[in-house]
């Protein structure tokens, strides 16, 4: 899978966790390139079966976010196991690249407006 320029080009954001024997984890460095809209129309598991395997680890539980479209998957043992949408950023704040491990989770979080949300993005279109 190729992508044609890198100005044009879309890419999914590849967070690793491998969560095996004990606490050993790591990360995935590499972005491919999405899929985008046509990603709602095939099923999670071809989707991830069409990246490079090289770069997937084929044993441990990691997350992928397609970032183009929208979506999460869960992974373990190279296998999707469940996926979901996820919110990302637009062209004027897009989505970070990064890689990471996942230490815990928490359900149903909590979050404010930042006090920098308020006055760039949310004041301008009140006032």
């Amino acid at each position: 899978m190729t992508a044609t320029t890198s100005r044009n080009r879309k890419y999914v954001i590849a967070l690793a966790v491998f969560l095996g024997a004990g606490v050993s984890a790591f990360g995935l460095a590499r972005f491919y390139p999405a899929l985008g809209p046509i990603a709602g129309s095939i099923t999670p598991q071809l989707y991830v079966d069409s990246l490079p395997t090289a770069d997937i680890p084929q044993q441990g539980r990691y997350v992928l976010v397609d970032a183009a479209s929208a979506r999460l998957y869960m992974m373990e043992n190279g296998r999707v196991q469940d996926s979901m949408r996820v919110i990302v950023g637009k062209p004027d704040s897009p989505t970070p690249k990064l890689k990471d491990v996942i230490k815990y989770a928490t359900l149903n979080p909590y979050w404010h407006v930042t006090p920098d949300l308020a006055r760039t993005i949310i004041a301008p279109n009140v006032l």
